[in-house]
């Protein structure tokens, strides 16, 4: 019995700071804005939400083509709210803002197959953010279904240079988040067929709406103008693949 009373300490020690390292990261979590929370008011579209994801709809859904939207780490998916919700209304569609555990994606990553495998939609696009497009990406490699990914503010997880599916990648002039140094070393691992921009005035925050992240430059542009300039990039993309 002396012997095991170690090993008990060791686990228990362990559990303790596990159980404190999760709530030092929820803690750490970044809130939607009030911008964000008012979209549940908003009348122009159908909301869904449960505990793995967010619906947001049009009212006729005409387009035939979803959206998924993986939400950078640490940020709470309701602060995408406005980003969906202008999305679905630009492209008549349903965009869904897929949840993680403790809010990061790497924790499940292929939860955007069980939101596709639900709704009757047969061509989807994804949206990812920071975090949430790095481990989105390697979504698309293995469901035909995603027939083009869009990368705010990131680059790909897995080496996806010999990939030949549609991509968008959208950095921010301001970003300070993600540095250019960054995003250069890892270009290589984008699809060869990738489109690059970057948004002038734009910063890492302001793909999302929760606020200034820690490090980040303030934008000189409103995250209103910032939304509706990856949109635009989103519309002529799209329309360029058809």
């Amino acid at each position: 019995m002396k012997r095991k009373r170690p090993r008990i300490a060791f686990y228990t020690t362990l559990i303790v700071i596990l159980i404190f390292s999760t709530v030092i990261f929820l803690g750490r979590s970044y809130k939607p804005s009030q911008e964000a929370l008012d979209v549940y008011d908003a009348v122009d579209v159908v909301i869904e939400e449960n505990s793995k994801e967010i619906l947001v709809s049009s009212k006729s859904e005409g387009n035939g083509v979803g959206f998924l939207i993986y939400p950078g780490g640490l940020v709470e998916p309701e602060a995408y709210l406005p980003l969906a919700r202008e999305t679905a209304l630009r492209f008549d569609t349903t965009v869904v803002i897929v949840k993680f555990p403790l809010n990061f994606a790497f924790l499940d990553w292929k939860s955007g197959i069980r939101v596709m495998d639900q709704l009757a939609i047969e061509r989807w696009v994804l949206i990812g953010h920071s975090l949430g497009g790095a481990f989105g990406s390697k979504l698309a490699p293995i469901d035909a279904r995603i027939v083009g990914t869009v990368y705010l503010a990131s680059y790909p997880a897995d080496d996806l240079s010999d990939e030949t599916y549609p991509s968008l990648s959208l950095n921010a002039q301001l970003d300070a988040v993600m540095t250019e140094a960054d995003f250069a070393k890892n270009r290589k691992k984008f699809p060869a067929t990738t489109e690059f921009y970057v948004i002038g005035g734009a910063n890492h925050s302001q793909f999302g709406s929760y606020g200034l992240m820690r490090d980040d430059s303030v934008a000189s542009i409103t995250p209103l103008k910032q939304r509706e300039i990856i949109l635009d990039f989103i519309e002529d993309w799209l329309s360029s693949l058809r």
